[in-house]
């Protein structure tokens, strides 16, 4: 995909937490639901003190990464007092939830579509993950052979498409940056460009570019 800056309209939405919004896990599961449905997010990144956990939202609520794949002992699962922040996302906006420097939590939404007009850059990022190792209600969990990292993205082991021979990492995270510009009145204006804000659209596989050897290049390597 073509890096490229494209105009955009966005806005950022500052949340108010309070106790009531979660005080167990379940209820922390409940709010994000609720969240989802009001910004029409798909798709959850949690890191905790010991995972990685991907997420789903679909009709039937949220599903975790964390709920599949049995495993001796079981695998780190989704908990409040271990989770260090999450980012619920869509393909229009995201729900970026994390702790402050007193553990309190914090929230704000990015919304595309909506507000001033900005300026943003795509970035397609590479994630960890080379064979397939199980499947299970729509989570596929990874290997990547060099690292020996596992994590389980939310999607079906169809649409992920694994080289053969174990040496291409298929799996990408779309990243929109938002940029600003040098407007600080104390300081000289530059006028450059910078990353103000980003936030998570997509998770996806793609499939590797094969490379087409021409007549030029097949010459050059019989001399070689």
């Amino acid at each position: 995909m073509e890096r490229k800056i494209e105009p955009r309209l966005w806005q950022t939405l500052p949340q108010t937490l309070t106790e009531k919004d979660f005080h167990d896990t379940d209820s922390l599961k409940s709010w994000l639901e609720g969240q989802a449905g009001q910004y029409q997010l798909d798709t959850l990144l949690a890191h905790a003190d010991n995972a990685v956990i991907w997420g789903r939202v679909d009709e039937a609520g949220l599903h975790l990464s964390s709920d599949c794949f049995n495993q001796d002992p079981p695998g780190p699962r989704f908990n409040l007092q271990t989770l260090q922040e999450c980012r619920l996302f869509g393909p229009t906006a995201e729900l970026y939830l994390w702790r402050d420097e007193d553990r309190r939590w914090q929230a704000r939404v990015i919304q595309d579509g909506t507000g001033s007009p900005g300026e943003t850059l795509d970035e397609r990022q590479i994630l960890w993950g080379d064979e397939a190792v199980n499947e299970e209600n729509g989570f596929t969990l990874v290997s990547d052979g060099a690292q020996g990292n596992r994590h389980a993205p939310p999607l079906p082991r169809a649409e992920i498409p694994f080289d053969p021979g174990g040496d291409y990492r298929p799996l990408r995270l779309l990243v929109r940056h938002y940029l600003s510009t040098d407007l600080d009145p104390t300081q000289a204006q530059t006028g450059l460009a910078y990353i103000g804000l980003s936030r998570l659209v997509q998770v996806y596989g793609e499939a590797a570019v094969v490379k087409q050897t021409t007549e030029i290049e097949e010459a050059l390597h019989e001399l070689a």
